[in-house]
């Protein structure tokens, strides 16, 4: 999945601050809430291949646009908040 993918998606950009995060240099990574569900992305990287998991359940991860797409409109239209 490509960084574009995940702003199509709507998640948000979270930055972190090498200060802040004890890293060499400042980073971000992309979050989308869904009721208590947190999608989280992996950090930037060079080679723009990006995946999402779901926050603290970290045994699945999503690499397809496509899979995505399909897993958000399934927790959306099944979560009540």
């Amino acid at each position: 999945m490509k960084e574009q993918d995940l702003v199509d998606l709507k998640f948000k950009k979270q930055q972190e601050t090498a200060e802040s995060s004890g890293c060499d240099k400042d980073w971000y990574y992309y979050t989308l809430d869904i009721g208590d569900i947190c999608f989280i992305s992996g950090e930037n990287n060079d080679a723009d291949d990006w995946c999402i998991e779901i926050f603290d359940f970290g045994s699945m991860a999503i690499k397809e646009k496509s899979d995505a797409e399909q897993m958000i409109n399934l927790v959306r239209k099944n979560t009540s908040v």
